[in-house]
């Protein structure tokens, strides 16, 4: 393994029977980006090496009723390769503080961590 910033990557998926979970949070930008170039990447090696590489695409707080700059990129993505990426989103789709959490907030972040849970038993991804 070798360590970057904060990030610990596999110099190589060779011999690798698990796929990987990346989780980005925190404020600021930044983050969506870092996962789509993960998930670019991984399609890349998708088609490129015709390795079996399928990637679940999870987003929390970006709820479906608000359309967000990549949404374009990732709805051509699955398009054209519906069978490496799946996308998910939860949560509302405006921006609140930590005091203004409810329980439909509550109910989609629970909602998003049994999708995780079950997209990690199942090793599709």
């Amino acid at each position: 393994m070798t360590s970057g910033i904060g990030i610990r990557t596999a110099t190589s998926a060779q011999g690798r029977t698990r796929g990987q979970l990346h989780i980005y949070d925190g404020e600021g930008k930044g983050k969506s980006q870092a996962a789509l170039g993960v998930v670019l990447r991984t399609i890349g090696l998708g088609i490129c090496e015709r390795q079996n590489t399928r990637v679940l695409l999870l987003r929390f707080l970006k709820g479906p009723g608000r359309a967000y700059d990549e949404d374009a990129a990732i709805e051509a993505l699955q398009q054209g390769f519906p069978h490496l990426i799946d996308q998910v989103r939860t949560g509302r789709a405006e921006y609140f503080s930590a005091d203004e959490v409810t329980a439909f907030d509550r109910q989609e972040a629970q909602r998003g961590w049994d999708i995780a849970k079950g997209a990690l038993a199942s090793c599709l991804y």
